[in-house]
């Protein structure tokens, strides 16, 4: 009762009136599922009959029949074999695991019927996965593209520390992968997940196992991440969202600008994507996939404003979407660290500080004084990097970026006019709200309402409305689907990426380095908790690791440390250094 109660919830777009308290994965996957079982018979809906009329007459032209093609047959007959292969492993009777004896006699059910699944099947685990490239080198084309997962049920705490961080994939290329590179690279990894959704039997203590499946549930990136991973456009092209279905359309990037002929002289385009209040975009889905595609095979076209053939942004299969509960618009999260604190806000400080003095919301004449109001405020305790000194803007790490926006937005209320400080209010409200650990179903619906009025009242020139901006909107869907902006931020695998490419010090073999290097972090980490989990050294040498200026309390000696123990503190050491022996 308590699983079909949140179906009905989260279908209704509403929350109870307890809170939303970190990530809800039982609410995610039961939302997920509905929406499969919903996308499915959709699709077969799509497939048994005729084209929509309405659908038909508002896009494209008649179609004949003879050009029709299908190709469902052979998927239901995959899909059918994967369901045997999973209830046969279900249906299993007994599982013998040293003297141990499971009895699985109720786990005979498909794996996709997920209510009654979850009800005998109740163990799982989620994953949450990112995907992002970065420059080897500054000197040259070559990236290194990462594909990492975190599991869900860890603490927040520990989720996101490199013991725990699951390395799916990692490729270095001379360059940027292309959209159907990147679906060849995520190939492989879909279908070890797909085996990973099967259950199986885990070790989960000494003496005991369980039978665990794996879901994927879903993807944080960056937009250009995201535009290869969907197989999309780019994020500023024609239906470049992630989220929706909205086309946008260019117009002369200086406000000013006159278009000219001249062969000399060019008028630089960029494109904008206002939204008006009245006027919402269709949102992407599997199903809405599922439509464009088959009206593509039937040789139907799709004809923009500006006579332009377009697919609506689907420019093919995304590997992603074979996984149980992976949806090609719900399950890629929005991101705060490149949208909002690197975007959005960003393009406010532009705007504030560097366009003409002639524009009413320009404030670069008091810049001395917005410095001396930054610098006499009083951080909270657990704030890991001020704000600098505003004159350089586009330098602010995305930390300053945040603090400046959650924290420090009223010292903008002395200098900004009041139309122009309201608008900022609307958008520090909402991320915070979406930054909080609980956010009621009140909270929720104030969210959305602050984040959409700021991108529908956007009381600056209609030029700026970019696709940062934009995607504003969809901050409180996320939220609502998978709780608090903080767990799926990619500020949490920042410093991972870090890592990993840290860890590269040669010109040569670069794949190569990066297995021996996660192969030796691999065995010191098992050799630091194993081997010194319950010695008298354990504290020690986590003091040497972390560098904390505490002093382990027990005092060391050697007449309790084992020689292996002193070989593991040996490594911590430089070689020039000597262990000296004390007293008890």
């Amino acid at each position: 009762m308590r699983n079909k109660a949140n179906v009905k919830r989260l279908q209704e777009q509403k929350c109870s009136h307890g809170a939303l308290t970190d990530l809800k994965i039982d609410d995610v996957f039961a939302y997920l599922s509905i929406n499969e079982n919903t996308n499915d018979e959709h699709a077969d809906d799509f497939d048994n009959t005729d084209l929509d009329i309405d659908f038909d007459n508002e896009y494209f032209a008649d179609a004949d029949n003879k050009d029709v093609t299908d190709d469902d047959e052979n998927e239901n007959e995959e899909d059918s074999e994967e369901d045997e292969d999973i209830e046969s492993d279900l249906s299993e009777k007994q599982v013998k695991f040293g003297k141990e004896f499971f009895n699985m006699e109720s786990s005979s059910i498909p794996i996709r019927d997920y209510d009654d699944l979850n009800e005998r099947q109740p163990n799982f685990i989620s994953l949450t996965c990112n995907i992002d490239g970065v420059a080897v080198y500054t000197s040259s084309e070559q990236s290194m593209w990462t594909f990492t997962a975190c599991i869900n049920e860890l603490k927040r705490t520990i989720r996101f520390s490199m013991e725990n961080i699951i390395v799916l994939a990692i490729s270095v290329g001379r360059k940027k992968p292309s959209r159907v590179i990147m679906q060849k690279m995520l190939s492989p990894i879909v279908l070890r997940l797909k085996e990973l959704q099967k259950p199986k039997l885990y070790q989960v203590s000494v003496n005991s196992c369980e039978m665990l499946r794996v879901y994927l549930i879903g993807i944080s990136n960056d937009k250009p991440a995201n535009s290869l991973v969907q197989n999309q456009p780019e994020p500023n092209a024609l239906y470049g969202c992630s989220k929706c279905e909205i086309a946008g359309y260019t117009t002369a990037a200086k406000i000013h600008a006159t278009p000219t002929t001249s062969k000399r002289i060019t008028t630089t385009y960029v494109r904008i994507f206002p939204t008006p209040a009245n006027d919402r975009p269709q949102m992407r889905s599997n199903a809405r996939w599922h439509e464009i595609s088959h009206a593509l095979q039937n040789g139907h076209q799709f004809i923009c404003c500006d006579k332009k053939i377009h697919s609506y942004g689907y420019l093919g299969e995304c590997e992603f979407t074979n996984l149980a509960f992976v949806d090609r618009g719900i399950s890629f999260m929005c991101d705060t660290l490149h949208t909002i604190y690197h975007g959005a806000f960003k393009r406010l400080l532009k705007l504030w500080l560097e366009s003409s003095k002639k524009q009413p919301w320009s404030i670069s004449s008091f810049l001395p004084l917005i410095t001396i109001d930054l610098a006499n405020i009083r951080y909270p305790s657990t704030t890991t990097r001020a704000p600098r000194n505003l004159s350089k803007c586009f330098k602010l790490k995305a930390n300053e970026s945040r603090v400046l926006l959650l924290i420090g937005y009223p010292i903008f209320k002395k200098y900004l006019p009041e139309v122009y400080y309201n608008h900022l209010k609307m958008l520090a409200f909402g991320i915070t709200i979406g930054e909080s650990r609980n956010i009621s179903s009140k909270n929720l619906n104030d969210m959305e309402l602050l984040l959409s009025s700021f991108v529908d009242n956007f009381p600056y020139h209609e030029r700026y409305i970019v696709q940062n901006i934009h995607s504003v909107k969809h901050f409180a869907k996320t939220v609502n689907d998978f709780g608090p902006l903080f767990n799926y931020s990619t500020f949490n695998y920042e410093s991972v990426i870090g890592y990993l490419s840290a860890s590269i010090h040669g010109t040569k073999r670069v794949g190569s380095e990066l297995i021996i290097n996660l192969q030796l972090f691999k065995e010191a980490y098992f050799a630091s908790t194993d081997h010194c989990s319950s010695s008298y050294l354990s504290t020690f040498i986590k003091y040497l690791d972390t560098k904390n200026k505490q002093h382990p309390k027990q005092r060391i000696s050697t007449e309790n440390v084992s020689e292996d123990d002193l070989d593991l503190l040996y490594k911590s050491f430089p070689k020039e250094y000597t262990i000296k022996s004390m007293k008890s």
